[in-house]
């Protein structure tokens, strides 16, 4: 019997285009803009009956308001523990668990 259990943590970098030429979703005034607040808007308009057309565009990430490094900020927080547990059952091959499990040759793991 294996058990084994852990912590891992992920963390998520946002791509860099080293010479700037990267480019970002913002509105009329340069500042970016969040697409689930944005589909969101468009979704409560659309169900409201009225239109929602901001105006929108696409822009270096060098001329987006407030001049950030990234086109959406770092993700650091992804902790996730796990646990697994491995057996590998050994029964004789001349009764019934045996022939189930194949002798030495079944493993049952599990884990979350």
């Amino acid at each position: 019997m294996t058990l084994s259990y852990g912590l891992g943590w992920t963390v998520e970098m946002p791509p860099v285009e080293k010479q700037g030429k990267q480019i970002d979703f913002v509105d009329q005034n340069s500042k970016p803009i969040d697409t689930l607040q944005y589909l969101n808007a468009k979704s409560a308009a659309a169900l409201s009956g009225t239109p929602y057309n901001p105006v929108v565009g696409f822009t270096l990430i060098g001329n987006v308001a407030g001049h950030p490094k990234y086109p959406y900020n770092p993700y650091y927080g992804s902790f996730s523990p796990r646990v697994a547990l491995a057996w590998n059952p050994h029964f004789d091959r001349d009764n019934f668990l045996g022939t189930l499990t194949g002798g030495d040759k079944t493993v049952v793991r599990g884990g979350y």
